[in-house]
């Protein structure tokens, strides 16, 4: 690479971390103390740790019945 490439990819870099670290502060309690519902992500965790949990029994099981 030559050093005019290496000058514009450092300063872009330099510039993308400046406006990232530069966003505005977060403010009080967003919640207000509410209690948040469970979403679609935390369901789709539970039901994948549920899964894995019956694949690793199964294959525990399979494997004693040998």
């Amino acid at each position: 690479m030559t050093g005019t490439k290496i000058f514009i990819y450092s300063a872009i870099l330099l510039l993308i971390c400046h406006t990232v670290h530069a966003q505005p502060g977060g403010g009080g309690d967003p919640g207000g103390g509410q209690p948040v519902p469970i979403g679609g992500m935390e369901f789709l965790l539970g039901l994948g740790a549920a899964l894995g949990v019956k694949k690793i029994l199964g294959l525990r099981n399979k494997n004693k019945s040998l």
